[in-house]
């Protein structure tokens, strides 16, 4: 099968290298052997017009640009490549900001991939005007699209209550490297965030005003800060009179990473929403609960209870008094780790590669008429 994969990310991508370019490249990798595979990403200063990683072919279109205006000079190159590339599925992960999905399908399938779901609210305060446009675009596509494949339970609700003639719903969720589920758990020194600095959407903001809450009330371990993003000095400003408590590791990969995952006392996500928590996922292999607001996405990577603690959505105090009970109690910590690795351990990058292929495979052969969906669902609670 010839196919045409449209993402905004990319895996080298300095401005994000987040979990849509991670994905998309763990599963190509492991198709490309059986599959003619393209995918277009936006470029970057200084970055390639193509190039081969694992035998996954990236070609790169757009105005070198960082930050926002990236995301529009992205959209139309996309759109014309797309055209006049020869594919027999066109897979488009869509956003409110890469959202024109339909344009150049013409008579080839087409499936959506839906990694995330931000509200209106959160796109206009993060974007503006221009946000809002996206917004309302990203609706519009959505509704025009019959097949979609959702990262978890929540998106897929969302995709059902928002598109009346979708045909096709298949919900599979992140995998976690293997190497993540053999690390040794090691001696607690910290309690981490780790993921793109964005105040918007991963609740920087909140994460900093709950430690703050947490340390004056006798909470011991310092916070470890673990990313990049276009958020960053605000988040250095808002964590300044937490100073001695507070460190930023910057961008962190490979061991660096599962080293900071497998000596945190916990993970702390305080996001606004996500698509799926694939940090939370890879922080439960390493043996580290988390600790995180009740949100879309989280709650299908979070169990709470038994792999982690939700929080009612934004409520800094009993957030606070959670990462200080979790600190004193030991015995919890360690229900937590054990439960959240062993639930860890059915989500690999090889299922998600065969559930996606399998899902490809259908939609390239089925009528594009409005029907019942159907699809196989991957349980993400339990």
């Amino acid at each position: 099968m010839r196919i045409l994969h449209i993402v905004y990310d990319h895996i080298n991508n300095p401005a994000l290298g987040g979990g849509s370019a991670v994905r998309t490249h763990e599963v190509y990798k492991r198709l490309v052997s059986r599959h003619d595979v393209t995918v277009i990403t936006a470029r970057w200063p200084h970055g390639p017009r193509e190039q081969v990683i694992e035998g996954v072919h990236y070609r790169h279109v757009g105005v070198p640009h960082r930050g926002d205006p990236m995301r529009i000079l992205f959209s139309g190159p996309m759109n014309w490549y797309a055209a006049r590339r020869d594919a027999d599925l066109v897979v488009v992960d869509v956003s409110p900001y890469t959202p024109w999905l339909p344009v150049g399908l013409g008579r080839r399938a087409g499936i959506a991939l839906v990694q995330n779901w931000p509200s209106r609210e959160v796109t206009k305060r993060k974007y503006g005007a221009l946000g809002l446009m996206g917004h309302h675009a990203w609706r519009w596509t959505l509704r025009h699209c019959l097949h979609f494949i959702a990262v978890s339970p929540s998106i897929a609700a969302r995709i059902q209550e928002t598109v009346a003639g979708l045909v096709s719903l298949y919900v599979i969720p992140y995998g976690v490297a293997d190497e993540y589920h053999s690390v040794p758990r090691r001696r607690p020194r910290h309690v981490l965030y780790l993921g793109r600095l964005d105040l918007h959407q991963k609740g920087l903001d909140l994460l900093i005003a709950a430690y703050a809450r947490y340390r004056q009330l006798g909470g011991a371990f310092d916070l470890v800060v673990a990313g990049s993003g276009a958020s960053e000095e605000v988040v250095r400003a808002l964590a300044r009179p937490l100073a001695e408590h507070v460190r930023f590791a910057g961008r962190v990969q490979g061991r660096t990473k599962i080293g900071l995952l497998s000596e945190a006392l916990y993970l702390c996500m305080p996001s606004r929403y996500e698509g799926w928590g694939m940090v939370a996922t890879e922080a439960a292999a390493c043996g580290t609960p988390t600790i995180a607001f009740d949100v879309d996405g989280v709650r299908d990577a979070v169990v709470n209870g038994v792999t982690g603690v939700l929080i009612p959505p934004f409520d800094l105090d009993a957030y606070s008094r959670a990462m200080l009970h979790l600190e004193r109690d030991a015995a919890s910590r360690t229900r937590l780790a054990t439960a959240a690795r062993q639930r860890a351990r059915q989500f690999t990058w090889e299922r998600t590669a065969h559930l996606q292929e399998q899902a490809y495979k259908e939609v390239a052969g089925i009528p594009r008429i409005a029907g019942q969906a159907h699809g196989e669902h991957w349980p993400a609670s339990g």
